[in-house]
């Protein structure tokens, strides 16, 4: 497959749609979140916060609306009052635009490996 990047000499190349898709890229994909008809799920994290940071990493470096996140977060059965709430909590993780868009910030990018490290070592429960 060859893809036609623009040159840096050539003027047409704009950095930070460069440097969106580099980090696109660079994110690991795991099979821990899945996207089904535009919607996310996850098996990142136990509480609110925690499954609203795996659900951004999953589409990181990409933007979600404030209340697709709560409608994401009430699909993977938190109440209204959990999903706002889990807001408030990953506002050190996240940048918010003028537009009310959330996005996970690089620096902690880290912080949700280490969930899906541990949601990855999580044992199957066994039907009885």
């Amino acid at each position: 497959m060859v893809v036609n990047y623009p040159s840096l000499s050539s003027g047409d190349f704009a950095v930070p749609e460069a440097k969106t898709i580099v980090e696109g890229l660079m994110r690991r994909k795991f099979p821990l979140s899945e996207e089904i008809d535009g919607r996310i799920y996850t098996q990142v994290g136990h509480s609110a916060p925690e499954v609203a940071l795996g659900i951004l990493f999953e589409i990181y470096p990409k933007r979600m609306a404030k209340d697709e996140l709560v409608k994401t977060l009430k699909r993977h059965e938190f109440s209204d009052n959990n999903a706002n709430v889990a807001l408030v909590r990953i506002k050190k993780f996240v940048e918010i635009d003028e537009q009310g868009r959330i996005r996970l910030r690089n620096t902690d990018v880290q912080r949700v490996d280490e969930l899906i490290s541990a949601a990855s070592q999580k044992k199957p429960k066994k039907n009885r």
